[in-house]
This record gives structure tokens, sequence and C-alpha cells, in this order.
């Protein structure tokens, strides 16, 4: 009996020439950007940025990647590609969304509309808050609440700008994190940003379901082994509910800082250096039975 893997889909810029163990992830893809004479690939990029996003979403080593290609580089992106984007997500019927983005511009309602069908659907949108302060205090699809928003922090919790606590659910740590260099473009290995901290919280979650599944595989009739049930994703009705009760045992002293190192309590159960017991995490904080 297994588990049904996790299906992320990564909105971004693409991926390029990706390392094995990412590569062995990602399942699909497809490119929204063209310029009316050429479609842009959807594998290959002249930025690092898509590629290491889903380095950061495939924390969860069980989470299956589809890679949506919306700009060329870092720029360009328009709420037309994410929207058609999300669609194709959920055709691939993916549990989480990854739009390390954060438009100015809401567009026609085409944007709107896939995002409210994903909500339908129970699939988890993580997205960022803008990078750019109050000074621009309205960005999508964040303003829609489609799931989980997102705001980057330094390693002490502190918000990286100014941003209304009203405007995002939790903040982590998106200042100079390890995302690895990307073979054969122009990379650093450390990034900043609120899209940094989202990917993460989009790996977080996947990881958190895939858990949970872990955990209920013993105590499972065969005829749910898969986790699936006829005409809806898994966990349609309640897999959002279920992410936020794990991390909000995540956040440190009542705030919305969440601490990576706080996922199954391994900051207080495993040294700095020692491996992480992976059957006692299961054990303690998702119910497997010993």
């Amino acid at each position: 009996m297994r588990a049904r893997q996790n299906k992320d889909g990564v909105e971004d810029n693409a991926s390029i020439r990706s390392p094995g163990s990412l590569w062995s992830s990602i399942k699909a893809g497809r490119s929204f950007v063209d310029d009316g004479s050429k479609v842009y690939p959807w594998l290959f990029a002249s930025d690092p940025h898509g590629t290491q996003m889903a380095n950061l979403c495939a924390m969860d080593p069980f989470c299956e990647l589809y890679v949506a290609r919306v700009a060329e580089g870092k720029y360009g992106i328009t709420p037309d590609r994410a929207a058609r984007a999300i669609e194709w997500a959920l055709e691939k019927e993916v549990d989480i969304i990854s739009m390390s983005i954060a438009l100015l511009n809401r567009g026609k309602d085409d944007l709107e509309h896939w995002v409210s069908k994903a909500k339908e659907k129970g699939v988890i949108i993580v997205c960022s808050t803008q990078d750019e302060g109050t000074r621009l205090p309205t960005s999508y699809p964040a303003y829609w609440k489609p799931g989980l928003v997102i705001s980057a922090c330094d390693e002490y919790g502190r918000l990286l700008r100014d941003i209304d606590e009203q405007q995002y659910d939790y903040r982590i740590q998106g200042q100079n994190v390890a995302a690895g260099v990307i073979p054969f473009v122009e990379s650093s290995d450390s990034l900043t940003g609120s899209s940094v901290s989202t990917a993460l919280a989009a790996g977080l979650s996947s990881l958190i379901l895939t858990c949970y599944k872990l955990a209920r595989l013993q105590r499972m009739p065969p005829s749910r082994g898969m986790l699936d049930s006829p005409g809806k994703f898994p966990y349609a009705e309640g897999q959002l509910n279920l992410v936020k009760d794990y991390l909000a045992k995540m956040v440190v002293n009542n705030t919305k800082h969440i601490m990576l190192e706080k996922f199954g309590n391994i900051d207080s159960t495993t040294k700095e250096g020692d491996e992480i017991d992976s059957r006692k995490v299961l054990q303690d904080s998702f119910g497997m039975q010993s």
C-alpha cells in the first residue's frame, strides 16, 4: 500500500538543465510564453530563478513537480499567463500551486476565476506578498486570499519589507537562503525575497501532506490505499486546514513567524548535527502507530 504522491505546480520562469535529483521529481511542464513568432520552451531559461524555486519546493522527497513557465526571465509575468498556468495545473490534478509572484495588475477576470476554481477543488495556492512594502499595498493573487499568503523575514523573524500584518498568513525566512547554483547559468547559491519564502512554504506544505499520509497507511483499509475518492482531489475538503494546523505548531511565540526547524519538533528532540529520526517524527507529530 502506498500514498499518492503530492503533485506540486510551480509557476515561474522555467527550469533549466536541472540536477538529476530534481529532474527525477519533474513529471511534466508547459510554457505559456510566446512572442508571436515562437514559444519559449518550459525547460530552458536564461535566468536561474525558476529552477531554484523548484529546488526549494522539492524539500518533500516524494513530491511530483509540474512546471509552468510564465515569464521569459525575471520579468514579464502577466495575469493571462498566470491564469492559463493555473488552468493547466488543475488539469494535472495538482495538490499545491506555488506562485512566487506578486502581480500589481489583476488583469481581466480570468486570473480571479481560476484562483477561485483552485480553491473550490481544495488545491492550496501558495503565493507571495510584493516586495515593495506599504508603498504598493495590493498585489495579486495574494489579494484574493487563495490559500497561503507568505511574506519574507530574516532569521529572527523581522519582515524584510514593511507589510501590513493583515495582508499575509505567515512569514518565513527569505534572506540569504541557499537555493543551489544552476549549471550553465549565472547564478548565486543564496537568494533573498518573498518568492524564496513562498517556495519554501509550498515545499513545507507538501511535506506535511506526505507525512500525514504516510502516518496513516497502517490504519487505512485497502480500498483507500491511494487516498483518492472519485471526482475529488485527495483531501479536497480539508487539506488547507490540515496544513494550517501543522504550520500553527511551527509558529514562534504567537507570531506569524514560522521556523522550519520546528517541523515535527525537530528543534527540541534532535541535537544539531545528529541525523533526524523520521519514524519518530511520524509517530510523535503525525500519529503513526509504533
